[in-house]
């Protein structure tokens, strides 16, 4: 009976752990989902995805001259070519390079449970290591489904690795060495990652190392040579030659293992650990050092890339799979053992070893709200593109590619590839100081209507602030608007060429009418929102007001075509204004002042469901000595205030 009990239990504990981390891979597709059509960025540098992809449908070369116009980031080409081709059928946006990220980002799911379950023969353990991988969502940046080209690289070279160990064939080397060249083509970082890979085939099946690393050799080789000499030597300068200029950060050297990788996956640290102890006494040693030689590989390299200035979490995208396939399979070797050694305690060491195992998962618990932008972001977005397409002119937004598109603006080169050309020894450099002079000399001859400046500040931010001036900030808010994950910055202000300033008088005078705008609707008694033919507003006790706001959610259509706003008095409705249409904002100013505790916004006449999106009432103060007032008594059309 007992015996019965607890093998009950262990199985209890078992599916539950398997529904608790199947439930990080449910809630990363849901994140995606919702994610995928966010018309702006989720990531600072997704906009200069996004104009790599419209430069290649253009049909211009990537790899050229850095100038103001474009400057590419220092990557293989492969992804931004497979947007281009998913862009062409789906248009320009966010959305294609996102979708190419997503399913490559479940293409490394499927490729570390098979990887895990041939290791293994064991499904559970194979499903375990994926959601595992999934489970990092978070903590590798929430970087799995963005227009970046982390994921895409990730899964051709775990489908690399799955071939060389899974496949004895001349066949299948050929196709890892195809998978692991279309992922240096994707991001360069893979064929440092590749080499310890190349060096256990070399070591212990020659005959297909011949294959493996031939094919390699040679797709990388030619495609090399092929497109630096299409793009005339530049292609060499940005993908090597730049990103040997990265200074190495010191302090990140054991900040790697402590807490990118033993912090956060303790137990996956340990289940490693047991599965190379068990290793040890088997004569045949080729697991051991394969694994091996894949964490010097994976692991080495993600530690690598993570020291360098300027990296992000996704460096770890390569480590946190390694980890999730160690994890599987270090668990299906520790159940192996439990149940070979321990004989009537296995059931007591399986629930152990589930509990350990949820607990894990535990410590990879994120809130999935803080990975989706609001509705409060899309408007700010919104607003900041209609700000933009507003100005006449040339305009730079040095830190958003794509976004000026929006507003039929040209986009320039990304602040983050400047800064690489900048970098590596600045105006010393030829192509350095013909891209400063490109930047800076328009900005000190004021040839731009306006500069965006960022909240990240800018190299060129001392010229900007000599000869621009700031006109206004773009947020009205300090919390919209800001990427979700990679550095946190946005646009901020406006500036415009000092010559163009406002006369004097002008401004003087339009500062009267902005001092008058904020007096009249400074005081805001109470306001409310809803849909539907009745919209009240109540206070507990009377309130005075004498100027009634409405505003409609004009988003689906302006749906109102006659109104009627009522105050209650001495438990009867009376009436204070009316109209035929609420549109974005209608003002109603009152003859007097009234003092009552309800109000209430009647509709009269709609073609469908009223979208009240504010009823406001305000107090008024004296403004007679100030900017002109609205008419008494009358109703007018005005915009809100910006």
């Amino acid at each position: 009976m007992k015996r019965n009990a607890l093998e009950t239990t262990s199985r209890f504990f078992k599916y539950t752990l398997l529904a608790g981390a199947s439930l990080f891979i449910f809630m990363y597709v849901v994140l995606a989902i919702f994610r995928i059509r966010y018309p702006f960025e989720l990531e600072w540098m997704e906009g200069g995805s996004v104009d790599h992809v419209r430069r290649i449908l253009s049909g211009q070369r990537l790899y050229v001259s850095p100038s103001l116009d474009f400057v590419p980031f220092i990557y293989t080409p492969l992804y931004f070519y497979l947007s281009a081709v998913v862009s062409s059928l789906l248009g320009i946006g966010f959305m294609p390079l996102r979708l190419v990220s997503f399913l490559s980002s479940l293409g490394c799911f499927l490729s570390i449970f098979l990887i895990v379950k041939q290791e293994t023969r064991s499904n559970f353990a194979g499903i375990l290591a994926a959601c595992l991988f999934a489970a990092t969502f978070r903590m590798s940046g929430a970087w799995f489904d963005i227009a970046r080209i982390d994921s895409l690289f990730l899964l051709l070279f775990l489908a690399g690795l799955y071939f060389v160990k899974s496949h004895r064939s001349p066949g299948s080397a050929v196709i890892a060495g195809v998978c692991i060249s279309l992922s240096f083509l994707t991001k360069q970082a893979a064929l440092f990652i590749c080499l310890p890979i190349m060096l256990y085939c070399i070591l212990w099946d020659r005959r297909r190392s011949v294959f493996f690393v031939g094919t390699v050799v040679m797709i990388v080789g030619i495609s090399t040579l092929l497109l630096d000499h299409v793009h005339d030597g530049w292609y060499r300068y940005y993908v090597f030659d730049l990103p040997r200029k990265h200074v190495i950060l010191k302090e990140r050297f054991v900040a790697f293992w402590t807490s990118d990788l033993t912090s956060p996956l303790p137990v996956a640290c340990c289940m490693s650990v047991f599965y190379f102890l068990m290793q040890l006494p088997n004569s045949s040693k080729k697991n051991l050092f394969f694994y091996l030689l894949a964490a010097a590989g994976m692991l080495g390299g993600a530690w690598l890339i993570r020291s360098h200035s300027g990296s992000y979490s996704n460096a770890l995208f390569p480590a946190y799979a390694y980890m999730s396939i160690l994890f599987g399979i270090g668990l299906h070797a520790v159940l192996e053992f439990v149940q070979a050694s321990f004989g009537e305690k296995k059931r007591h060491m399986e629930i152990c070893l589930y509990l350990c195992c949820i607990m894990q998962f535990v410590r990879l618990i994120y809130s999935p709200l803080d990975q989706v932008p609001t509705q409060q972001d899309l408007e700010a977005g919104r607003k900041f593109i209609k700000t933009l397409a507003s100005i006449e002119g040339e305009i730079v937004v040095l830190y958003h590619g794509y976004l000026p598109t929006l507003a039929g603006k040209s986009t320039h080169a990304h602040a983050i590839a400047v800064d690489d050309v900048l970098r590596a020894g600045g105006t010393k450099t030829k192509a350095g100081a013909k891209l400063f002079n490109e930047i800076s000399v328009p900005i000190r001859e004021k040839q731009f209507s306006a500069i965006v400046f960022d909240s990240g500040g800018s190299r060129f931010k001392d010229d900007i602030q000599e000869h621009y001036v700031r006109w206004r900030p773009i947020f009205d808010t300090d919390s919209v608007f800001w990427p979700v994950t990679g550095w946190r910055t946005r646009p901020e202000s406006i500036y415009i060429p000092r010559s163009e300033l406002i006369p004097e008088p002008d401004m003087k005078r339009c500062k009267e009418w902005g001092d008058a705008i904020r007096r009249i609707f400074r005081n805001c008694v109470g306001h409310t929102s809803g849909q539907g033919k009745v919209i009240e507003l109540t206070w507990p006790k009377p309130v005075a007001f004498d100027l009634v706001v409405l505003q409609e959610d004009i988003r689906e259509g302006e749906r109102v075509r006659a109104y009627v706003v009522e105050v209650r008095h001495d438990h009867t409705w009376r009436k204070i204004a009316v109209g035929t249409c609420v549109g974005h904002t209608r003002i109603h100013r009152l003859d007097t002042p009234v003092t009552v505790s309800q109000i209430r916004l009647r509709i009269a006449k709609a073609i469908a469901t009223p979208k009240i999106s504010k009823l406001a009432v305000y107090l008024v103060p004296n403004i007679a000595d100030s900017a002109e007032q609205p008419p008494a008594g009358g109703d007018l059309k005005a915009a809100p205030e910006k």
